[in-house]
């Protein structure tokens, strides 16, 4: 049964992988300016460029998760109390938008990840396209890195929604 404890966890989870989220974004944000300026070579620069964008998508991610947690969990504890119907009209449907939305990231993640391996083993041998190689071991690198934080959280976001969804029945 859904309590308070329950909430608390799964919430505490949530600001702390927008922490993490944040410092892995800022990790790859300075990889990446050492491999465009001080690494600068061919593959280093192909290598930047996943590691840029996905740098700025961590931080964006880890930033809203962390400053969404709190008001979200403060009002399903709220729902949890006072207004039972709030869990099933608004915290339900917003779980099932997570759930989907992680599965559409997972699965964009690993066709990142076929075509990354895909083309690292096209252009490996081809010594005139270090970029694209650089670019190709990135995109696989990255690819890991989004899967490792997706599968992390789909455990749990699946548990919590699972316990909402018995809470309400």
């Amino acid at each position: 049964m859904l309590n308070k404890t329950d909430i608390e966890k799964y919430f505490i989870a949530e600001k702390q992988l927008g922490t993490v989220l944040i410092i892995v974004g800022a990790i790859a944000l300075v990889s990446f300016l050492y491999a465009l300026f001080i690494c600068k070579t061919q593959y280093c620069k192909g290598f930047s460029i996943p590691l840029c964008i996905v740098g700025f998508a961590l931080i964006f991610m880890g930033i809203v998760k962390y400053n969404k947690s709190d008001n979200i969990r403060v009002g399903v504890i709220y729902a949890l109390d006072m207004n039972p119907e709030l869990i099933k009209n608004k915290e339900i449907p917003r779980m099932k938008t997570v759930n989907k939305t992680s599965t559409i990231i997972k699965y964009s993640e690993l066709i990142l990840m076929v075509l990354g391996i895909a083309f690292y083993f096209y252009f490996k041998s081809n010594t005139d396209k270090p970029f694209l190689t650089g670019f190709a071991v990135a995109l696989i690198f990255q690819a890991i890195i989004v899967l490792g934080f997706i599968f992390f959280s789909e455990n749990k976001n699946l548990k919590y929604t699972q316990q909402l969804k018995e809470f309400v029945a």
